[in-house]
């Protein structure tokens, strides 16, 4: 893996999202039930929730930081699995937050953020060093784990989790 693949993946799935939500109309952005009571204009927040925790992840560990993990309030053990009952409940705590305090917003709102956070995780990726992003050693808040991985699940490998949800939910034939 390199920088220009990285980079690569996040536009090609930013991309296909852009088309897909280029197909919904006003009414379908702001439905609930694409996921449980989220609308597709939620789950857009819960992907901009997510990719600016990483930007900040990202911002520690540029300074010699341990980053927290997930967020201030909505912290868990990091020396157990990612499958670790616990992580699991902190996320999900985590993200009916991002929820309860985004579902009022307007559509236009979290459009212009999304595409200007896409923006910035662009910008932060093409200058993140090699180092930061592809030496195991220089990310030990992830058990070793390469940085460029936690850039993949919150950007390209999280926009196909919900491009197939949305899609999913398009298919059923109440929506269309």
């Amino acid at each position: 893996m390199d920088k220009a693949t990285v980079l690569s993946e996040i536009g090609g799935k930013h991309d296909e999202m852009e088309a897909l939500l280029a197909s919904l109309d006003e009414r379908q952005m702001t439905q609930r039930g694409v996921y449980e009571e989220l609308s597709v204009k939620d789950v857009l927040v819960h992907i901009v929730a997510w990719e600016r925790m990483m930007l900040g992840w990202l911002a520690a560990i540029q300074r010699g930081e341990s980053p927290v993990r997930y967020a201030p309030g909505f912290i868990f053990n990091e020396q157990g699995p990612d499958e670790d009952p616990e992580a699991e409940a902190v996320m999900n705590r985590l993200n009916d937050h991002v929820f309860q305090e985004n579902k009022n917003r307007p559509l236009a709102d979290v459009m212009a953020d999304f595409q200007a956070t896409h923006e910035d995780v662009v910008k932060a990726v093409s200058q993140a060093s090699d180092a930061d992003l592809f030496d195991e050693k220089h990310s030990t808040w992830r058990r070793k784990w390469a940085f460029y991985e936690t850039v993949a699940g919150n950007t390209y490998g999280h926009y196909q989790e919900h491009i197939d949800l949305i899609r999913a939910w398009l298919n059923d034939g109440k929506h269309g």
